[in-house]
Order: structure tokens, then C-alpha cells, then sequence
């Protein structure tokens, strides 16, 4: 997930459980602003980004719903 680095540190101060699992991977050539995306390889399995999935999708609520659209519109 892209974010600004005071943000991931707010965050992190904010849920132990959290940074206990997560990680800052800072990317020289990471575009700026306020796009979030999670990176995952293929070792993650199905289970694990079904579960990424929909707590992306509870916390934009109707946004995700839009996006889901967009999307399924592009393919």
C-alpha cells in the first residue's frame, strides 16, 4: 500500500498488531498524492487476498462497489 510516510507512521503508532506484521518499503520511484495500492506476490495465498479484498471493500464501502464496476467495464 502506497502512503506518505507520516501516515504510515501515524498509523503504525496507532495499532501495535499492526506494525508488528507490516512493513515500510519505500520506492524512489513511488508516484505521490493519495492512490493506495497493496502489493502482494504469489505466494500470498487465495484465501489471504479474498480477506484483503473484502476489508478493502468494507472500508470504501459504496466506493468499492463503484470501482468493482469501473473495473469489470474495463475488461
Amino acid at each position: 500500500m502506497l502512503m506518505e510516510p507520516e501516515e504510515f507512521s501515524w498509523r503504525m503508532a496507532r495499532d501495535a498488531a499492526l506494525a508488528r506484521t507490516v512493513r515500510a518499503c519505500p520506492l524512489a520511484d513511488a508516484c505521490e498524492g493519495v492512490t493506495r495500492h497493496i502489493m502482494c506476490d504469489m505466494t500470498v495465498p487465495p484465501e489471504t487476498m479474498a480477506r484483503i479484498d473484502a476489508a478493502v471493500g468494507d472500508f470504501m464501502g459504496e466506493a468499492a462497489d463503484r470501482a468493482r464496476v469501473l473495473l469489470a467495464q474495463r475488461h
